[in-house]
């Protein structure tokens, strides 16, 4: 819970481990957002979906927030706005 990653209690223990771990992930997912990456990116994708045993749970994760990302922009203006 939140409450236990923002007490002033300098306990660094298992669960300020998991913050740590989460926020890396969650980092790592949003600088794959970057259209600088985007084909080698697609690139890795296509390797890993030809060898399957190869797939990367981080990257298929940072490859959903990246086409939701860019597909953003295809949206009609109402939705947009909403």
């Amino acid at each position: 819970s939140t409450k236990l990653v923002f007490t002033k209690k300098k306990d660094f223990g298992p669960k300020f481990c998991y913050f740590q771990e989460f926020r890396t992930l969650v980092v790592d997912i949003v600088l794959a957002t970057d259209m600088s990456q985007h084909f080698q990116q697609m690139s890795q994708i296509n390797d890993a979906l030809n060898n399957p045993k190869e797939l990367d749970k981080v990257k298929v994760m940072a490859l959903i927030v990246h086409l939701a990302d860019i597909s953003h922009a295809a949206k009609i203006w109402k939705l947009h706005e909403r």
